[in-house]
């Protein structure tokens, strides 16, 4: 009976187990099909934007031509030829679009904003682990005196995320992510490493 009991509650850990397993599958996979439509999406975004500016441009150079043609550089004759006028709304219809296109690409994903904004500024998000060993332990981040470039966003201690203030108490083996100059980001993850 008791080996029966043993070998149904084996069977229950491994079903448990097993559609734990199946759950977080199913959740990585949603959250990946999540991502890559993002991006897709951001593709597209930026492929319309580039049709648009050369479809402004042909027609650019269409109004020109048109121009050329009537032997004018003064607009005033342009102003009531029928040909010229419908470039002229098409320019100004994709001009419209594009705006829009560009709004929307500003407005779009905040974490691929501030990806882009870092590169231009030439930063890095970086993470460490603080060392035992780092004289810093037990002190506040204010009582850090770190340097200007650098700033902690946040730490995690004890698998929770705690957004860094001036009163955050730093201990041994915290995961602190902050942000820095890229190129002295390997003196910085030293400095969190250093007694």
């Amino acid at each position: 009976m008791k080996a029966r009991n043993a070998g149904v509650t084996a069977f229950q850990k491994i079903k448990r187990d097993f559609v734990v397993v199946l759950y977080g599958l199913r959740e990585a996979t949603i959250d990946f099909a999540e991502r890559v439509s993002r991006c897709v999406q951001h593709f597209k975004t930026y492929l319309a934007i580039d049709t648009l500016e050369a479809n402004i441009k042909q027609n650019q150079a269409l109004l020109g031509e048109t121009a050329y043609r009537r032997n004018t550089s003064a607009l005033d004759p342009l102003v009531g030829d029928p040909e010229c006028m419908e470039i002229c709304k098409r320019i100004k219809a994709d001009q419209k679009q594009l705006h829009f296109l560009e709004d929307q690409q500003e407005k779009g994903d905040p974490m691929t904003r501030f990806w882009q904004d870092l590169r231009q500024s030439n930063s890095v998000v970086a993470r460490v682990v603080v060392s035992d060993q780092f004289f810093g332990i037990g002190k506040k981040i204010k009582e850090l005196s770190l340097p200007a470039e650098i700033r902690v966003i946040f730490v995690a201690k004890n698998r929770q995320v705690q957004i860094a203030d001036e009163d955050l108490l730093i201990e041994a083996y915290d995961r602190i992510t902050y942000v820095c100059c890229i190129e002295k980001e390997n003196f910085y993850n030293k400095y969190w490493m250093n007694s």
